[in-house]
């Protein structure tokens, strides 16, 4: 063994919650080995009723296996979620989540979900010896811990309702109407694995948390369901309308200041504390944020009989989902604002060519949210009304193209998957919040906005088949990269920031997944040379120190 494989294996082992790790492994094989059926159909006693009941139980280990970095823990308003977790056991967690469909005459029904979880690792006590940077207070006073907000969705034992809606189809001579009404989640567009640049940016709250601790992972698989009224109309076999209107408004789950993957101890939810010099803190005060409901959309989708693709026309007029900052001199507190009143106007277009996937996104905002320094008010009676917001807002372009495959048998595996998405954004104006624009030619910071800005993301997933009676194995990686630009608008991407994976994945008899990954994050920093505090161009780059290896098995009945 090297001595980088031995110093890895040591680091996995070290650390808190060791003993419960094992418990929580044994917890997780038991699940493991009990769920040996296949979801099932619950009798109702009528033919044209049909009760069917899901549940999937996930287990997660995951383990710090990298040391922390001097010049990101001289952050004091970054420095938390790095400090919580020295080494070692970083998440020790059970998910479990339950899904369940009433349909009656496959046409009507109501369809139920929600997701119970446990992580021990956010139970005991936490590595952070440095007070004096703490975001946390406990009675007004800086202490080391975390908030309500990261007990209950990192922590628990906790559950949330996710989907809760009612369905119906309706014919009505040759075409079909399809209803949704309730929590539910309904997004458009062609983007695979970058939410922020595409037509779907802002339709459903995102769960960032998830994508930053599980990089590579689809965009299909971090929307949260939102309580809205969505129709879509199949007028003829090659054309359709949809629609939407939305009853409430969530902001994005980001990684909540204190948690092993948060960049910022600026706590969205909770009541934090923003440091702003020794012993001096501002407190989170109330966000200005939008209205619930008024938020909607309208799409068609055309699949012309001479042209073998179909094209996407879509019109959305909604609230952000990431804010902005605001701070308040004299009552020293802090806010976030979320902007509303934004317009999008979207084109799609998916086709198959050469046996692979072709997928093209682009859209263009108005009224967009840009990346900017936080505003400073004299008093609350500066502090914009709900759904204004004093940061900069302005025009943008945004484009996404993507493609999508599957690997012939070689020599070297006998199938897979693969898929690779460019993503582009353009600032074109700047109409509101000028003054504190990171694109403005007086801001000089290491993350200033250029005009344009690239990236490019990709999953490879060579496959073995039977590899062991019923074991199929995968070698899962995952890579992206900004390849040039700092994007105008929020976790938009960076040039030379990104992260990469690699894992190995097990498929036992086609029900249980065992899966072993590493994940790197890397980005550029700039080194204050009179205090030696980083500054990252990119988000990646805050959590460069965080490199981690994660068990998770999963099974469903």
């Amino acid at each position: 063994m090297s001595e980088r494989s031995g110093a890895f294996s040591n680091r996995l082992l070290r650390g808190r919650g060791l003993r419960a790790g094992f418990v929580g492994l044994f917890l997780g094989l038991l699940c493991v080995s009990y769920g040996n059926v296949d979801a099932f159909n619950i009798p109702t006693g009528n033919d044209d009723l049909v009760l069917r009941w899901d549940n999937t139980f996930r287990y997660t280990l995951q383990s710090r296996v990298a040391d922390q970095e001097d010049a990101l823990l001289r952050n004091a308003n970054g420095d938390d979620g790095d400090r919580n977790f020295e080494d070692g056991i970083v998440s020790n967690r059970i998910d479990v989540l339950s899904e369940a469909d009433l349909v009656y005459k496959q046409a009507w029904g109501v369809r139920a979900s929600g997701a119970f979880w446990y992580d021990q690792a956010y139970s005991g006590h936490f590595d952070n010896d440095s007070v004096a940077t703490s975001n946390y207070l406990e009675n007004g006073v800086q202490d080391t811990g975390i908030y309500n907000q990261a007990e209950r969705y990192f922590e628990g034992p906790s559950g949330e309702l996710l989907d809760c809606f009612a369905f119906g189809r309706i014919d009505v001579g040759n075409t079909s109407h399809f209803i949704k009404v309730g929590r539910h989640t309904y997004y458009w567009g062609e983007a695979l694995l970058n939410p922020i640049h595409s037509i779907s940016y802002g339709q459903m709250p995102l769960d960032l948390a998830k994508a930053t601790a599980q990089p590579g992972v689809e965009v299909k698989e971090v929307f949260r369901p939102r309580n809205s009224v969505s129709v879509v109309s199949q007028l003829s076999p090659d054309f359709q309308l949809a629609a939407q209107y939305f009853l409430e408004w969530e902001e994005d789950m980001l990684p909540e200041a204190g948690t092993y993957f948060s960049s910022s101890d600026l706590s969205v939810v909770g009541r934090g504390a923003m440091i702003m010099g020794p012993g001096v803190f501002f407190q989170h005060g109330d966000d200005i944020e939008p209205d619930d409901r008024g938020d909607f959309g309208i799409s068609a989708k055309w699949s012309p009989s001479f042209m073998d693709g179909t094209f996407g026309f879509y019109y959305r007029n909604f609230s952000d989902v990431l804010p902005q900052a605001v701070i308040n001199l004299a009552d020293a507190t802090y806010h976030y604002e979320y902007a509303d009143d934004i317009d999008m106007f979207g084109i799609s277009y998916a086709t198959e060519i050469f046996g692979l996937s072709l997928g093209a996104d682009f859209n263009y905002r108005r009224n967009m949210p840009l990346n900017s320094e936080a505003a400073v008010v004299a008093d609350a009676s500066y502090l914009p009304k709900d759904g204004e917001t004093l940061g900069a807002r302005g025009e943008t372009l945004h484009c996404l193209i993507n493609l999508l495959g599957t690997l012939k048998r070689t020599p070297i595996w006998e199938a897979g998957s693969w898929n690779v998405e460019f993503g582009y954004s353009r600032w074109l104006e700047v109409d509101e919040g000028k003054e504190y624009f990171k694109g403005r030619s007086a801001y000089n910071g290491f993350d200033e906005v250029t005009r344009d800005n690239g990236l490019i993301a990709g999953n490879f997933s060579p496959q073995w088949l039977q590899v062991l009676p019923g074991v199929d194995l995968s070698l899962p990686l995952t890579a992206s990269y900004g390849l040039w630009g700092v994007s105008s608008v929020a976790n938009g991407g960076a040039k030379k920031d990104g992260s990469w994976g690699v894992g190995l994945a097990l498929d036992i008899y086609t029900k249980y997944k065992v899966n072993l990954n590493y994940v790197n994050y890397f980005g550029e920093i700039e080194r204050d040379p009179a205090t030696g505090v980083a500054t990252a161009r990119g988000g990646n780059g805050l959590l460069r120190d965080r490199d981690f290896v994660s068990l998770t098995l999963k099974t469903s009945f």
